[in-house]
């Protein structure tokens, strides 16, 4: 017996509802009509309106990375999905499962004729999607739904799918069965062989001065607690990955801590085994002044993508696995070879860390109170007063570029597992990312820190915060300029430097005021006028439970790395 004919947008909402879709993220268009007029048969799907393409992506991702499997996007043709690009990119470099569906012309008017809005959809998304197809026949839409769903989730690693359809497919009628998707669902993860583990443990048990460099994939596969067990039991060093991550691994104030990733650290310099656990040993901004890792040190790479492993420095053991099964083998494994003399040398690397986690807070604690009283703000002041009042009791969404070190050196840091930032560099990411997380997770507060060039990047996503009522925090760290870029421009040792003139964005007199910009979309906020000003105001906007901009005046100042 035949099954009932369906639409092609049928079939497209019976996969949508049958991989749990709950938000449909997006903005229409003509060729959407379809899909859309098809959607109010689908009341467990809520389509979330967005006022550019951009906020649906960024929602879309940050709905993901609090849910862990795919999220869905919808957008226009062409114009429309030029408009994403940015934002899938954001999600492709920090590996986060979404699958963004795009209408496309009808097939029909599509051969010979020079219509309105059309183009190469597939190559608009080349190079940074897992998996890409336009579908030309409604029978096989579902095919290619589950084909790119498997491709967003991973197994191994995830990132963003792309489906581009046309409006007259959407409206083809199909007699082929739903889909059940729960036959083609892979569990993600893996495990390398017991032997590779012991492998792995002896090269640790052995190590005078072993260092591990643990990587965003701590904190996407749940193992942050199972990593600090391991380096708790063993007393290893703990460096977090260099700057352009997208998760933490370790609290930043751990004893075991020895701040970011950074060749010029002392631990790194004088290591003899290297355990390189889920990172990007090899994530530059700019070309590196010296190697990553020492030339005579033994390193141990656990990785879930099989093209970082080995990608550029050698090491002596390779092993295609995930961080979680990782940490509680080598615990295991390093508990069975613990004799009198690893203790001797446990005890010592405590003491060590000890020492170096003293001498950190100390310095931390002086450089913090460095122009306390100033105004505008230090950016460490502002962080400072953020990290005490929520500290592990709230997310965090990090789009702050030449603050994000002040974030990462001045806030403890005690649920790595709750900060969010991208490793893309497409600005505007931020606010829409933090909308998404609410709406995945409403139980947790959720605080986006953006720059003022960040927020007006991603501006529109208020529209949807306010007409939503999505109850997130907007903490603007207002510096008047895009000061990282200056930054760069300086270190060059040319005219910039030599005259001290900017031609790139330097507005010391910038009459914007995002909190008017705020009020416009109906969105409550304050300007902190006096450094005392910023930690009442944000108490106030936590106990408001509506969406809140506060706008904090900071100095232009840089961070550097202890």
């Amino acid at each position: 017996m035949k099954a009932p004919p369906r639409t092609g947008a049928d079939a497209l909402l019976d996969a949508l509802s049958g991989a749990g879709c709950k938000h449909l993220f997006g903005l229409p268009g003509t060729t959407v009509a379809p899909l859309l007029d098809r959607l109010i048969a689908h009341p467990e799907i809520e389509y979330v309106l967005t006022k550019h393409e951009s906020v649906a992506i960024a929602m879309a991702e940050g709905y993901a990375r609090i849910t862990g499997t795919p999220a869905f996007a919808s957008v226009y043709m062409a114009v429309g999905l030029a408009n994403a690009v940015s934002m899938l990119y954001n999600a492709h470099k920090s590996r986060v499962p979404l699958m963004l569906l795009a209408s496309q012309q009808d097939l029909a008017l599509r051969l010979g004729t020079e219509t309105v809005v059309d183009g190469d959809q597939l190559h608009l998304v080349q190079g940074i999607v897992r998996y890409a197809a336009e579908v030309v026949r409604a029978d096989r839409l579902e095919e290619h739904f589950v084909r790119a769903y498997k491709q967003a989730r991973g197994p191994l690693v995830p990132g963003p799918s792309f489906l581009s359809i046309p409006s007259d497919v959407l409206q083809e009628q199909t007699s082929t069965p739903p889909l059940v998707l729960d036959g083609f669902r892979v569990p993600a993860g893996v495990e390398a062989p017991a032997a590779r583990w012991e492998e792995a443990a002896e090269l640790l048990a052995s190590a005078e001065r072993p260092v591990i460099v643990a990587g965003s994939q701590v904190a996407s596969f749940d193992a942050v607690a199972d990593l600090v067990a391991l380096a708790e039991a063993f007393q290893l060093p703990v460096s977090y990955e260099y700057f352009f991550n997208d998760r933490l691994s370790f609290p930043r104030q751990h004893p075991c801590c020895i701040g970011q990733f950074r060749a010029q650290s002392p631990w790194l310099a004088e290591a003899d085994v290297v355990l390189a656990l889920g990172c990007r040993l090899h994530h530059e901004l700019n070309v590196p002044a010296q190697p990553r890792l020492p030339a005579s040190a033994r390193v141990i790479q656990v990785n879930s993508e099989p093209e970082q492993l080995a990608l550029k420095h050698p090491v002596s053991l390779a092993l295609l696995a995930d961080p979680a099964s990782c940490a509680r083998a080598l615990h295991s494994a390093l508990l069975r070879r613990l004799g009198t003399e690893h203790r001797g040398r446990i005890d010592a690397r405590r003491g060590a860390l000890a020492e170096h986690a003293r001498i950190t807070r100390a310095s931390l604690d002086d450089r913090a109170r460095l122009g306390w009283d100033s105004f505008p703000s230090t950016p460490w002041r502002v962080v400072r007063e953020l990290d005490e009042l929520v500290d592990g009791r709230a997310r965090v969404v990090v789009e702050l570029s030449s603050n994000t070190n002040a974030f990462y050196e001045f806030s403890r840091l005690s649920r790595p597992d709750l900060v969010h930032a991208s490793s893309g560099c497409a600005l505007g990411w931020g606010l829409a990312a933090a909308a998404g997380m609410k709406l995945a997770d409403p139980s947790l507060p959720v605080i986006a820190c953006v720059g003022d060039g960040a927020f007006l990047f991603g501006v529109q996503a208020l529209w949807t915060i306010a007409n939503y009522d999505i109850p997130i925090v907007i903490v603007v760290f207002n510096n008047g300029g895009y000061y990282s870029t200056r930054l760069f421009t300086e270190r060059l040792g040319g005219l910039t430097a030599q005259t001290g003139s900017y031609a790139g964005g330097d507005m010391p007199d910038d009459p914007t005021d995002c909190c008017q910009i705020a009020a416009g979309f109906g969105v409550r906020g304050e300007r902190v006028s006096d450094p005392n000003g910023f930690l009442p105001a944000l108490r106030r906007a936590l106990e408001a439970q509506r969406p809140y901009v506060i706008d904090v005046p900071v100095a232009r100042e840089f961070v550097a790395i202890v």
